[in-house]
């Protein structure tokens, strides 16, 4: 990210279950890593959950 001057990230969750409902574990590493990025000053714009043929954004679920 600092290499590339990023001002933001998209973070995606990976859900093998299939599911897309966010795991506590989930919303947890979200916080902690928008938390450590707004340190830089780099802004979390969705970290969505992504199963095999759906997903779910933090930002529409108001999860952000």
């Amino acid at each position: 990210m600092l290499h590339h001057d990023a001002a933001a990230v998209i973070l995606a969750h990976n859900q093998p279950s299939g599911g897309t409902d966010p795991a506590r574990a989930d919303a947890m590493l979200t916080a902690t890593l928008r938390s450590t990025l707004s340190l830089i000053e780099v802004r979390v714009l969705d970290p969505p959950v992504v199963a095999a043929q759906r997903s779910m954004s933090f930002a529409e679920r108001g999860l952000l």
